[in-house]
């Protein structure tokens, strides 16, 4: 026995148009047929009155067929998506979740109600109400144009997918996409635990020419000349305060791992007492971390400690933008628990990067794996208008001292 909600859907469940509808825009056509009409018999000449009468009749044959068209055309194109449909019912629909939510509190004109099709499983984050969950049958019940976009979001590939229900909305115009393209098309970054090899290797990007790593070195070149010769008051004036509290030396040196894996040392103004490291071994820094010296603290905040890196970018060690560059001990230790973490040495490490501006420094895996996020995107998206923008940024982020550690 089919239940109301079937009641209108056609072969494979899908819904179509009520007969009701065209009976309803009847009465409407026979009453503007019969006004028409009575006009022309009025206005007419007799001279013209019979051609007059046959034209209008085979036009009222028409009107209300037309009349109908015109109303289903007026709907499609007014119909505005009410849904954002979720398949999945794990880590990767509450991320995808959460980014839906985000979307909406920033553009309150594109929230879209999320509904997750979750195929029989009780996810335990759907409590908060901030979705509908629902089963397969609502894909087959809804009308395709209420739908904004259908988000695959399931974690384990290998389980069972309504293929044919999934093309059916596809041909009908719904955008399907899988939960990594969502996410990096609205978070702008690529989380490297959702990335399989597949994802990176037929994907558009990671796309960089001979021209593009010329003119990125030559841009390389001539901004970090220009500012050696600006900031040479301001350099000088740092070195100065560094020596007066805490004495020499006043560079701090380490070792990073660059371009292709291989090391080279940084160039820092020292932030930190002397022998930091003493007793504990190397170690990430965090937020208020009590080796910072007073005038480290100020150089950290406004990332002055920095300056010194323009060296490293004339020598070739580095660029303006990349990822930022990470000790060995460090590199280590996250290509064996982050994925795709040694991507990252695929270009120069950079003073500034898509990362830093977007979600600042890392003390932890968990952060790094983040951080590796939106250094993955940068790769793939990498551009001297991206670099632009990133410097744009990291000029905003530096005047305001935000983020520092």
């Amino acid at each position: 026995m089919r239940n109301s909600s079937d009641r209108h859907n056609g072969p494979g469940g899908r819904r179509v148009p009520r007969a009701g509808s065209a009976s309803r825009t009847f009465p409407l056509g026979v009453a503007a047929f019969v006004g028409v009409l009575l006009l022309v018999l009025a206005l007419a000449p007799r001279g013209v009155l019979a051609p007059a009468l046959l034209v209008l009749g085979f036009s009222g044959a028409f009107a209300v067929p037309i009349a109908h068209r015109l109303r289903d055309l007026g709907q499609t194109l007014t119909r505005t998506p009410r849904y954002t449909v979720v398949i999945g019912a794990g880590e990767r629909a509450r991320t995808v979740l959460s980014i839906i939510e985000k979307v909406a509190a920033g553009h309150p004109a594109r929230r879209r109600l999320p509904v997750v099709v979750t195929q029989g499983d009780q996810p335990d984050w759907l409590t908060d109400g901030t979705a509908r969950e629902r089963s397969l049958s609502f894909l087959r019940q809804v009308d395709p144009r209420e739908i904004s976009e259908v988000v695959v979001a399931v974690d384990d590939r290998r389980r069972q997918l309504p293929l044919e229900l999934l093309v059916s909305l596809r041909v009908s115009g719904v955008r399907v996409v899988d939960a990594l393209d969502f996410i990096e098309r609205h978070a702008k970054k690529i989380p490297p635990q959702y990335a399989r090899p597949a994802d990176l290797v037929f994907c558009n990007g990671f796309v960089r020419t001979s021209t593009w790593f010329l003119a990125k070195r030559v841009l390389d070149i001539v901004v970090s000349l220009l500012l050696l010769v600006l900031l040479a008051p301001v350099i000088a004036v740092v070195a100065f305060l560094v020596w007066v509290e805490s004495g020499r030396p006043v560079l701090f040196y380490q070792e990073r791992v660059g371009l292709g894996g291989r090391t080279f040392q940084i160039i820092k103004f020292r932030s930190m007492v002397q022998n930091a490291e003493e007793g504990r071994g190397p170690c990430m820094a965090v937020v208020g971390d009590p080796r910072t010296t007073r005038v480290g603290r100020f150089l950290r905040r406004f990332r002055l400690d920095e300056l010194p890196q323009l060296i490293n970018i004339l020598r070739g060690d580095m660029s303006f933008v990349g990822p930022r560059p990470e000790r060995p001990v460090f590199v280590r230790r996250f290509e064996r628990s982050v994925p795709w973490y040694n991507l990252r040495h695929s270009v120069r490490p950079g003073l500034t990067g898509w990362a830093q501006v977007q979600n600042g420094y890392s003390s932890d895996e968990q952060e790094t794996a983040e951080k590796l996020s939106y250094d993955l995107y940068y790769l793939k998206h990498a551009s001297l208008w991206l670099d632009l923008w990133v410097i744009l940024r990291t000029v905003l982020v530096v005047v305001s001292g935000n983020g520092a550690r």
